[in-house]
């Protein structure tokens, strides 16, 4: 379409056609640089501290876990040497232990043959009160001192005497078999207080010896009585009325002769005699402490009068009478 021109202040008038289709979009361009950090700002004030919570309940301990398996012994390590040797022949000084109380001198199984020891003394501690008691040799004498007593066995020599731990114990000297005497420097002191100083002091001090071949009258005898507990063997001969006597034992050979007297009954005389020898199942035996009737007694029959008696061998021998 063509238009025509206008007057200097008119203005073209163009018709605007259809838009075409958007073209592809281009690439991008880089990026540009980063621009400087702005400063920092100022930091605001802090607040308050808010106040601690109670603290919570512990809780409750945990079981302890199984121990682990104990691990293998490590090998042994190489010996060390020995730096402060004691040479046992060049000793110049004390022995004494590092410790107290804690080391043996030898063993049960290694021990010393010998103990060497001068003129010292060998202490030892008590087990209870502590204290030591001291051993030493003075003069021939052998000395504990610090010990009340020595014991051997049940039987206990102390500062007073000797005395068995057992009080129901008897305490004996000598032995079976020994002949030796008992013997006694000044006296013995019993503990009511009473004293013996002679074997006099017990049986009364001895009469006169009578004449072996007059008889002993025992019992009654005409009016005169002549009682005795123990038949008094400075006699030979005895004559028996009724009683009941002691025949002591005798020295070896000694001889003596019992007699009935007139006035007494067979059956009512005794001796007791200590060691008497009979004879049993046909063989001779020693009986001890029996009472015998040196007259047999056969219910008013007539018997022997005189009876004999020899002491053998630590024994009476008889020859006749009953025991009882």
């Amino acid at each position: 379409e063509t238009t025509s021109p206008s007057s200097s202040s008119a203005v073209a008038s163009v018709v605007t056609g259809p838009i075409g289709a958007t073209g592809d979009e281009g690439a991008s361009g880089s990026i540009g640089a980063t621009g400087s950090t702005g400063a920092t700002g100022q930091t605001g004030v802090a607040g308050e501290v808010g106040e601690m919570g109670e603290t919570g309940d512990t809780g409750a301990e945990g079981m302890t876990g199984d121990t682990g398996p104990i691990g293998a012994t490590g090998s042994t390590g190489p010996i060390g040497e020995c730096l402060n040797s004691l040479d046992i022949n060049s000793i110049s000084g004390d022995l004494v232990p590092t410790k107290d109380n804690e080391f043996n001198l030898g063993s049960s199984t290694f021990r010393w043959k010998g103990l060497q020891l001068g003129p010292g003394t060998l202490y030892i501690e008590d087990k209870v009160t502590g204290e030591q008691a001291g051993i030493t040799i003075v003069d021939g004498s052998l000395l504990i001192d610090g010990a009340e007593s020595i014991r051997l066995g049940n039987i206990q020599i102390t500062t007073t005497g000797i005395r068995s731990v057992l009080a129901d114990d008897d305490i004996t000297i000598g032995g079976e078999g020994d002949t030796g005497y008992l013997s006694v420097a000044y006296g013995i002191k019993f503990s009511d207080g009473s004293t013996l100083f002679s074997a006099s002091d017990i049986v009364g001090e001895t009469g006169p010896a009578g004449d072996p071949r007059t008889p002993m009258l025992l019992g009654t005898q005409d009016g005169n009585e002549q009682p005795s507990a123990v038949l008094d063997l400075d006699y030979q001969v005895f004559e028996f009325n009724d009683g009941t006597w002691v025949l002591p034992d005798a020295e070896e050979g000694v001889i003596i002769y019992f007699v009935m007297g007139e006035g007494g009954s067979a059956e009512d005389v005794f001796i007791e005699v200590n060691h008497l020898r009979v004879i049993e199942g046909g063989r001779a035996e020693v009986v001890i402490d029996k009472k015998w009737s040196p007259f047999s007694f056969a219910g008013g029959t007539n018997t022997t009068s005189l009876i004999s008696a020899v002491f053998t061998r630590d024994a009476w021998n008889i020859t006749g009478g009953v025991l009882r």
